[in-house]
């Protein structure tokens, strides 16, 4: 059959402009979410996981590739069915595409409102355990899809240009966090600790299952948008498999870097073991912790909360208070707050003795979350020259408690 080029169409893509469109698209709002999936089920073996997962892929993406360069056309994902297949095919594959595009476009948007919550909690509120958004926060998010629209509106040149400034934003967000990492809280022995299973604690199944579980595989098919921008870049034979492979390889390195930075960076202190009897959590009362979290969350968090908040059983913040912290909770992704859980036992001696700085230490009495006594009065210990304050009668949640002696607690250091 014959193949009509795409006319019309501005070529003002550049080949770094192409790159950026997937690797922008394949580093989403949950790029924090993926690395934590995948770990959560597989342990350091999720180092695999996304490997594996980017080598699939690039089989994949190869075929783009070379369709790509063959048919250099706008919305090739839709097209190239339709060159092959005929109208039918390419009618059912245009719309299961539209509805994809669609629906990501909302997730997005429902992301970024949800991160927003957390600085701004008149966005979202809870309803009977779900966190739904308020009617200024439908408002907010109208506006937001507006405002990309818009950008679409603009032409290819404008969003190329604004998508490249976001692109760059996001890597330099996510390499500096894993620079932090390495540099600050990095501890090798996490991949291989028997203490928490080894390198693959949960066997091989769970490294597969985390390719579409923790959303691997969906983070990488974001690759696709090389090929859907094919008709509007320059030198389509040239930048279609740069842009395609390139974001692949590229995001590939970068997320197998952020999951090594994100276990190498947690280690064990509260954990009662033979070199650390002083612990507050053995890893059996963790685990039965989590089990208690899967088989029913809100009974969980209402718990848990309400401990948080009291001392000697009697609450000490407004049931306002705590309702607010509830529906805080609500927001968590639930594999990765019972995941959590284990995470409590976190240990931080290697770095607390690295502490040169000023340091103070502000722990409440009767915390029977975290006992002072394996915790505050622990690290003040280890700390050279640190400050402590007790506060008499405060929980683990003395911020909502006790906020104007904590406030001023903290002005009083900092001015000295």
């Amino acid at each position: 059959m014959t193949v009509v080029h795409d006319k019309g169409l501005k070529r003002d893509i550049g080949k770094t402009g192409l790159l950026f469109t997937g690797v922008g698209s394949i580093i989403g709002s949950g790029w924090l979410f993926g690395a934590f999936d995948a770990a959560s089920m597989a342990g350091p073996a999720a180092i695999l996981s996304w490997a594996i997962g980017a080598i699939l892929i690039i089989f994949v993406a190869l075929n783009y590739s070379e369709l790509g360069v063959m048919f250099p056309v706008a919305g090739g994902v839709v097209r190239y069915p339709h060159y092959a297949f005929g109208s039918f095919a390419s009618y059912t594959s245009g719309w299961i595409t539209w509805l994809s595009a669609a629906g990501t476009f909302g997730i997005e948007v429902l992301a970024a409102v949800q991160y927003a919550s957390s600085y701004m909690p008149w966005l979202m509120e809870s309803k009977e355990g779900v966190l739904v958004l308020t009617v200024p926060g439908i408002f907010v998010s109208i506006a937001m899809v507006a405002v990309f629209c818009v950008i679409n509106m603009f032409g290819v040149k404008f969003f190329a240009q604004f998508n490249n400034v976001l692109v760059w934003w996001k890597l330099a967000v996510i390499l500096l966090v894993i620079v932090v990492f390495f540099a600050l809280a990095f501890n090798p022995g996490h991949f291989t600790s028997q203490q928490f299973g080894g390198f693959a604690p949960n066997g091989v199944a769970p490294i597969l299952a985390a390719l579409p579980a923790a959303g691997i595989v969906f983070s990488y098919l974001g690759f696709r948008k090389g090929v859907e921008f094919a008709g509007e870049t320059k030198n389509p034979q040239r930048n279609v498999p740069f842009a395609v492979i390139g974001s692949i390889v590229l995001t590939g390195i970068i997320y197998i870097l952020l999951q090594v930075a994100f276990i190498g960076a947690i280690p064990p202190w509260l954990l009662k073991s033979d070199d650390n009897p002083d612990g507050g959590l053995d890893m059996e009362t963790a685990r039965g912790m989590q089990t208690s979290f899967r088989a029913d969350r809100e009974a969980f968090l209402d718990g848990f909360l309400t401990t948080f908040f009291s001392v000697d059983g009697e609450l000490v913040v407004t049931e306002e208070q705590r309702q607010r912290a509830l529906e805080l909770a609500a927001q968590a992704n639930g594999d990765a707050a019972a995941a959590c859980i284990v995470l409590w036992t976190s240990r931080f001696t290697d770095d607390v003795a690295r502490l040169s700085v000023p340091t103070l230490i502000v722990h409440g009495d009767s915390d029977a979350i975290v006992p002072f006594e394996v915790s505050g009065k622990r690290l003040h210990e280890q700390v050279a020259g640190s400050e402590l304050v007790v506060v008499e009668g405060g929980p683990h949640g003395l911020l909502a408690s006790h906020t104007d002696l904590v406030n001023r607690t903290l002005l009083e250091f900092l001015a000295r």
